[in-house]
């Protein structure tokens, strides 16, 4: 009876050790990453240059923003799934509103995404923006 709980107790172990193995594995490396987004808006004359931008990504939050002056943004929605990062950040400010919804696919060190995104400017009326990103990690956060 003795060795048939004994058993029964380590294989839970054995199970909560993976499980909690599992939960705890990324789809991406936290780190210094190297962002370049190109952005394609209809009706604009003219192609919009590519852009890149180096952020510190984090577990806690694997999406690349740009955080503008004069803005309050708040993250309305927020899913990790597998190696998908998926999210919605509204921003409003004195140059209006905006509303990105995007998503992502982390490889490690890499990822690409896609973002399309709604500015509301005040007596201009909205503009909506694709943004096609491509990351790859350069080393730790240098903070």
């Amino acid at each position: 009876m003795q060795k048939m709980s004994l058993v029964v107790w380590i294989s839970i172990f054995a199970l909560a050790l993976t499980g909690s193995t599992a939960l705890a594995e990324s789809p991406m490396n936290p780190g210094q990453w190297r962002v370049v987004t190109k952005t394609e808006m209809p009706g604009m004359p003219m192609a919009i240059p590519d852009v890149t931008n180096t952020y510190c990504l984090t577990e806690e939050d694997m999406v690349p923003q740009n955080k503008e002056p004069g803005q309050d943004c708040k993250t309305v929605d927020y899913n990790v799934s597998g190696d998908k990062v998926a999210w919605r950040i509204v921003c409003e400010g004195a140059q209006g509103k905006t509303d990105s919804r995007g998503e992502i696919t982390y490889r490690g060190d890499t990822f690409q995404g896609s973002a399309e995104t709604t500015v509301d400017v005040p007596g201009q009326g909205k503009m909506t923006m694709t943004n096609t990103m491509t990351g790859k990690r350069l080393g730790d956060c240098t903070k």
